[in-house]
């Protein structure tokens, strides 16, 4: 077998076992709410031995760097990956998971409302279970201020209803990646690079030197 070919099998092997650690791995992260170290040394265990067992005996420098490469990335992945569905899971809790109805978008129609009525000076009456900077459904605003946004909400057209809840949607993603790549970064701790480095050493070990002679 080429050399080529070996290093083809190899990184087809070292991927494979790599999506498959960084997928258990962001799981029980989801599932626990608590990142296992010992999981980041298993993925570069893993993606060693299969970078070793695909290259068939033809292990050594190029295969320990590909096992090296792919199991750093495996783990950032499998980490990334756990940061965005606990986040998305977060967000689902919230009024601005999933796809807006019309009652939430009208809401913000009435935080207008309200936002300038405030600065022109206008006094509001509010009960005590009210809140405009919370509110998402109609029990949070005072009856005048969310008829006029139920009615500025009926003399949009259909095109304008729809491009709003497109932006809304659009907004929610793009909050949703802010607080991805936040809770990504603010996840790394001492230990983290620890157990990288300890990825990586033991992915080069084995996927360089398995099968050699």
């Amino acid at each position: 077998m080429s050399n080529v070919a070996v290093l083809l099998r190899a990184c087809v092997a070292g991927v494979i076992a790599g999506l498959v650690g960084a997928a258990i791995w962001a799981t029980i992260s989801y599932y626990t709410g608590f990142e296992i170290g010992y999981a980041a040394w298993g993925i570069g265990l893993i993606v060693g031995v299969a970078v070793a067992a695909a290259s068939e005996g033809g292990t050594g420098l190029e295969t320990g760097v590909i096992a090296v490469v792919i199991a750093v990335a495996s783990v950032v992945g499998g980490k990334y990956a756990a940061s965005h569905m606990l986040i998305r899971q977060a967000m689902a809790d919230t009024s601005v998971g999933g796809v807006p109805n019309d009652e939430l978008l009208i809401s913000f129609l009435a935080e207008g409302i309200w936002s300038k009525k405030s600065e022109a000076g206008l006094e509001i009456e509010w009960s005590e279970d009210m809140s405009a900077d919370l509110g998402d459904v109609e029990a949070d605003f005072p009856p005048e201020i969310w008829s006029e946004a139920v009615a500025n909400w009926h003399a949009m057209t259909i095109d304008e209803q729809e491009t709003m809840r497109e932006q809304f949607t659009f907004d929610a993603e793009l909050m949703s990646a802010n607080f991805t790549l936040q809770d990504f970064k603010n996840s790394f701790g001492v230990f983290d690079w620890i157990f990288f480095l300890l990825a990586a050493a033991t992915a080069f070990q084995i996927g360089g030197n398995m099968g050699d002679d």
